[in-house]
């Protein structure tokens, strides 16, 4: 006849029996924070030329080289080289046209002489870092071209001391390094007053010029 079971031990049985039902259908059931399939991301919409300022952009078969190469040089290189400063520095230090203009003419430490104007090393380095195209700065807000220019109120390396064609150079050496030429051309012009605004709602003025009275025009009854 089989020993009698305390009451203790079923009930410690029972208890068993329960963690173990419970532990087991936990361990089937899926987390909440468990990984689940990912959620395939949207396609980007197709990409459509638009017309801005009365200019179409330029279609995917025209600029796919672009997409394609995804890196390329920028090369800001001018009149601020000389005093090693930013492209911005006329403007942020609020010089003169007629004093930033001495940086070409005048022998100092500061003057831009391009005595060290090497457009192969660059196109060499753009090459040797996987870039596919290079651009470079032809003129930039200070109004100072690299190439020469025959209007008379333009300002441009082709005047005295430099006499060069800079922006010549650069192409013949990117196309010789096999990469892609890029030209940069600002048509603001610090220079000359509203430069910002051709309307002159809005203009800003250039450093050393007199800002003009504007004068509204007004209606009859006003």
């Amino acid at each position: 006849m089989p020993e009698s079971i305390s009451r203790r031990s079923v009930l410690a049985g029972m208890a068993a029996m329960t963690v173990a039902a419970t532990v087991g259908s936990a361990a089937l059931a899926t987390p909440a924070h468990a990984a689940t399939a990912p959620t395939p991301l949207p396609l980007l919409p197709l990409r459509i030329p638009q017309v801005d300022l009365g200019l179409e952009q330029q279609p995917d078969s025209k600029i796919q080289w672009l997409m394609d190469a995804k890196l390329g040089m920028f090369i800001h290189w001018g009149v601020y080289s000389g005093p090693a400063q930013g492209e911005w520095y006329m403007h942020n230090a609020a010089i003169t046209p007629a004093n930033y203009q001495k940086y070409v003419t005048d022998a100092t430490s500061e003057q831009f002489t391009a005595d060290t104007y090497d457009p192969t090393a660059w196109a060499q380095l753009a090459k040797d870092f996987g870039a596919r195209y290079t651009t470079l700065t032809t003129r930039h807000h200070d109004g100072f071209a690299l190439w020469p220019l025959n209007h008379p109120n333009a300002w441009s390396s082709g005047q005295a001391p430099l006499s060069r064609d800079f922006v010549k150079d650069y192409v013949t050496a990117v196309r010789a390094a096999g990469l892609k030429v890029g030209l940069y051309y600002s048509p603001i012009d610090w220079r000359y007053p509203g430069y910002y605004d051709v309307t002159g709602t809005n203009w800003a003025t250039p450093p050393g010029v007199t800002p003009r009275i504007r004068r509204t025009r007004r209606t009859p009854g006003s």
